[in-house]
């Protein structure tokens, strides 16, 4: 691996080397191809600085010739290839108007097991079949700010790595670390002998998160969190300990998934606890 970036300058879009930038636009599309490639999208200035302080290995990066010039220095140091090119090839190449300027393509690494994820967080958000890629970037990007340790996905869940995820979470989902926890829900029960499992429901009958917060003797906990339409199964239900709703006024009927657990999160974990360690 070189010690510093080699930048070249691009300018046909059917240069081989910009495959991995095709079709941004095309979700169905994009998952096939970032499943079999083993590779994900970042886009933005910030984000793409937070990748290249992750694990994830950069394979390369895209960036215009303004955005060249104003990352310059973050660019040399990178040590990856850097491919330059005017704003009117980055939008024929990506199928959009590329006004943050820069795009870099990673590798995936391992799922670690969930079981050994979990041992390491005092509090983990386990979420199940969460389907809209703003909603998991939320999630992640407060779960990190607020103290959650490590977040287990049901197999039905988007991926936390798809392009719009990682904007949405600034980054957040490059590090909290995830698994996907299967089969579900019947995975669960193992959880549950480790970790004190809490449905957030608006049902009235749950115990007002305050008041558990108040009486929680600090054991780890597993916060789980529902579908955006649906809400939790109740198969998920039947598997927590303990039902906690957040109090609202009369006529709300619920919160938006993300906005629900940032407020969950900001009572019950610990933001001076590092998230649980990525596997070595």
């Amino acid at each position: 691996m070189p010690s510093r970036s080699e930048f070249q300058s691009v300018a046909e879009a059917t240069d081989g080397r910009l495959r991995p930038y095709l079709h941004l636009t095309d979700p169905a599309l994009r998952r096939g191809y970032e499943a079999r490639e083993g590779l994900f999208i970042a886009e933005g200035r910030l984000v793409v600085e937070r990748l290249l302080g992750s694990r994830y290995p950069v394979r390369s990066v895209l960036v215009t010739e303004a955005g060249a010039r104003r990352m310059a220095g973050v660019l040399a140091a990178a040590a990856t290839t850097v491919m330059v090119v005017d704003e009117e090839l980055a939008r024929t190449i990506t199928g959009f108007q590329l006004h943050r300027g820069i795009l870099a393509c990673a590798g995936r690494l391992p799922l670690p097991e969930p079981t050994a994820l979990a041992s390491g967080a005092g509090v983990v958000m386990v979420l199940e079949d969460i389907a809209d890629q703003t909603n998991m970037g939320g999630l992640f990007r407060s779960g990190l700010a607020l103290g959650v340790g490590a977040a287990l996905l049901s197999p039905g869940c988007c991926d936390p790595l798809y392009r719009r995820s990682v904007r949405v979470s600034m980054g957040a989902s490059l590090h909290l670390p995830y698994a996907v926890l299967e089969p579900w829900p019947d995975a669960l029960a193992g959880l549950g002998t480790t970790h004190h499992l809490l449905a957030l429901t608006p049902d009235p009958a749950g115990v007002a998160l305050d008041d558990f917060a108040r009486s929680w003797a600090g054991e780890p906990l597993g916060l789980v969190l529902g579908t955006e339409g649906d809400g939790l199964s109740r198969e998920a239900q039947a598997a927590c300990r303990t039902r906690v709703r957040i109090p609202m006024r009369d006529g709300s009927d619920s919160l938006n998934v993300a906005t629900a657990a940032a407020i969950a999160f900001a009572f019950l974990a610990d933001p001076a606890r590092p998230p649980a360690p990525f596997p070595a």
